[in-house]
């Protein structure tokens, strides 16, 4: 894999995040997408975590649609993480608040 596919990838994928937060794709739509991603770079160790987050849950939705609310709500929550829109645990209110992108290597 060349040097710059990882930071290219995440950007892809940071991409797929923000287009399910903005409705243009379905949670569902977005974390398919995720997978094809990551499967055409062979699963890359150091996105681990957007396989956990968004593969993971797409394929227990598959094996489990009376549960798809539960999983879509998942995915949601995971793209919030990855496009950094969730606050630290501990940020206090009125002392700024702290954002992360919540996953090693994000």
């Amino acid at each position: 894999m060349p040097v710059d596919a990882v930071p290219r990838l995440r950007q892809e994928i940071l991409a797929v995040a923000q287009s399910i937060l903005n409705g243009k794709v379905s949670e569902r739509q977005g974390a398919a997408r995720i997978w094809v991603l990551l499967a055409e770079a062979d699963y890359p160790e150091e996105l681990h975590d957007a396989r956990v987050a968004f593969v993971g849950p797409l394929s227990e939705m598959q094996d489990h649609p009376e549960q798809s609310e539960y999983y879509e709500a998942y995915i949601r929550k995971a793209a919030e993480r990855f496009a950094g829109l969730i606050t630290l645990r501990g940020a206090r209110r009125g002392r700024g608040r702290a954002r992360t992108r919540a996953w090693r290597g994000w």
